[in-house]
């Protein structure tokens, strides 16, 4: 607990040095997420909407605060905000599927992941949709899943791998 009181106290400093600048209010939203103050961390976001400093790192953080609150109306909007935004959607399209896995929606999940990967790809972010794939091979193979986990490891070496020669 100490470092993340201590993460907290830097996006603190880090904010009053800069306020002009909206990821450090999205910097100190994950740190009061990670001390467990959900209702600062919402309220640190929306003050950086109303100092017109939006983020497109937001939506992201506010999933996370929404997920944790158990409002899923907001997980909705959060999901909406992050929709068609390069290198945000990919993201939130994977925590999309962390969430449907949680829930016990393994196959949804399954479908978030690869439209995660599809979309980092998009924005030639190979190594990270080798890496959502990677993720949900592990899940398909712990679900016992062999031949969806080993089609799933195989894509994400794909990714990986031609990545390596650029």
């Amino acid at each position: 607990m100490e470092d993340y009181e201590r993460a907290h106290a830097a996006a603190l400093q880090a904010l009053k040095l800069n306020t002009g600048n909206g990821n450090n209010y999205v910097n100190l939203s994950y740190s009061d997420q990670w001390i467990d103050q959900l209702n600062r961390a919402k309220a640190t976001a929306q003050d950086s909407r109303a100092h017109e400093l939006d983020s497109p790192w937001l939506p992201l953080v506010l999933y996370n605060v929404d997920f944790l609150a158990h409002d899923a109306a907001a997980i909705e909007q959060q999901v909406a905000g992050a929709t068609g935004k390069p290198g945000v959607e990919d993201q939130m399209l994977f925590l999309e599927s962390e969430t449907a896995a949680c829930n016990g929606e393994f196959t949804k999940s399954g479908e978030l992941t690869r439209r995660a990967a599809d979309s980092a790809q998009r924005v030639s972010e190979k190594e990270t949709a080798a890496e959502y794939l990677g993720h949900a091979s592990v899940r398909e193979a712990l679900m016992g899943n062999m031949d969806s986990a080993k089609q799933d490891a195989k894509a994400a070496m794909m990714f990986a791998n031609s990545n390596s020669g650029s």
